[in-house]
């Protein structure tokens, strides 16, 4: 299995990189960089200011990689939320994150909250829904400080349950 990470916006090299580094730690898949790709047609909804998460999703499924997560810099939402970290297809070929919201004055911050959302949306990809392990990366995050709460591991359970 390959995972390919594709860049929609402006990411830094070194985020991408750490996402590739974070899903192999985690899943032992190989991840890789593919070529950017431009923002979806009609994915920005003007009446909100945002663009549509599913837009992203849909240009992660056509990736030529077994697994695709797309990363993008734009802020997303998904019907009858405010906004999303990241969107998936579950037990689909696609997912994606925005680092809009994960953004941080400190240093290493963002690195690690791309990590973690990039480790999670995967995951969904894999079969694994949510979980009530606040520390699993699994766990529901509705908010930043629920992203910084969790740590970048599955628990015991969602290991076990995983199809990597």
């Amino acid at each position: 299995m390959h995972i390919g990470v594709i860049p929609v916006g402006r990411i830094d090299t070194k985020i991408l990189k750490c996402v590739c580094d974070a899903l192999h730690e985690v899943f032992g898949i190989s991840a890789e960089i593919k070529d950017a790709q431009p923002i979806p047609d009609g994915a920005y909804i003007e009446e909100r200011g945002q663009y549509l998460a599913f837009a992203f999703v849909s240009v992660a499924s056509v990736g030529e990689c077994d697994k695709n997560i797309v990363i993008t810099d734009v802020d997303v939402y998904s019907p009858e939320l405010n906004f999303v970290f990241g969107q998936a297809e579950l037990g689909g070929n696609g997912c994606m994150i925005s680092i809009h919201r994960l953004q941080s004055n400190e240093s290493n911050l963002l690195e690690e909250r791309a990590k973690k959302e990039a480790v999670h949306e995967i995951g969904h990809t894999l079969g694994l829904s949510h979980c009530q392990d606040k520390k699993c990366v699994m766990s529901y995050s509705p908010s930043i400080n629920d992203v910084d709460y969790k740590g970048r591991t599955l628990c015991p359970r969602c290991e076990r349950i995983c199809s990597c």
